[in-house]
């Protein structure tokens, strides 16, 4: 049985947080993220967080955690793919990210977490970047 449900949210002029859960037989995840600032001018870095939950009473020993951005008007430094290791049950862990604004615009991030196949995706959040502040990302 697969069960994906948006659970609550919180958001302010600087930072937004969202929730999403998925339930694979006795697996119960969810993945919220959060990124540090929802405004940004071209060269500047937001951090992204993703927090994943084990929510079943199992441990689980494998999930992958991605984020997901627009790449015309956003650059993720590093790897945009983390696994987590052994999540035991009510335990958040999570996975970091900086990403750089390149152009203007506005842009939707995600985190999408996988878990035995299953995958479920964040509610996504929006980050506004305005014009030019220092060349680039480096």
């Amino acid at each position: 049985m697969l069960l994906a449900v948006a659970v609550g949210g919180l958001a302010s002029a600087d930072s937004t947080s969202l929730t999403a859960t998925v339930r694979v037989a006795d697996v119960v995840v969810s993945v919220r993220l959060a990124i540090s600032s929802t405004s940004a001018r071209v060269g500047d870095t937001v951090k992204a967080t993703a927090t994943v939950v084990n929510g079943g009473t199992s441990r689980i020993p494998t999930v992958t955690v991605s984020l997901r951005a627009d790449t015309t008007g956003l650059r993720i430094r590093g790897a945009d793919t983390i696994v987590l290791t052994s999540i035991a049950p009510g335990r958040p862990r999570t996975a970091q990210w900086t990403v750089c604004a390149v152009q203007p615009g506005t842009f939707v991030l995600l985190a999408r977490v996988s878990v035995g196949g299953v995958s479920v995706d964040s509610p996504a959040v929006l980050l506004s970047v305005a014009g030019q502040r220092k060349k680039g990302c480096s």
